[in-house]
């Protein structure tokens, strides 16, 4: 993420328990087989859920170069895909500047 401007040095994953209200959730949008088969169905009766499967790519084989140019295609292809969905799904004040 370094090499795009992203800095997840103090980032760290979430479970659900640090969701206050999972009411509040509307959209659930999974990147992966296993995250849709695995993750709890139902948020609330507003969510909407997605599934975006993408290659997961600790997966990757070769060497180390070819492992990271697979990390780097998925990076891209989900930076894409949030970008298009936005674009094309959520109202144009959603989006932040």
């Amino acid at each position: 993420m370094e090499k795009i401007g992203g800095d997840l040095g103090t980032h760290r994953p979430n479970g659900l328990d640090a969701v206050a209200d999972l009411r509040s959730i509307i959209f659930v949008i999974t990147v992966c087989a296993w995250a849709e088969a695995e993750c709890p169905q139902q948020f609330s009766p507003a969510s909407v859920r997605l599934a975006w499967p993408f290659d997961d790519p600790a997966q990757a084989a070769g060497s180390e170069k070819a492992r990271l140019e697979t990390f780097h295609c998925v990076r891209d292809e989900i930076d894409a895909r949030i970008r298009t969905w936005l674009k094309a799904e959520l109202p144009p004040g959603w989006i932040a500047r």
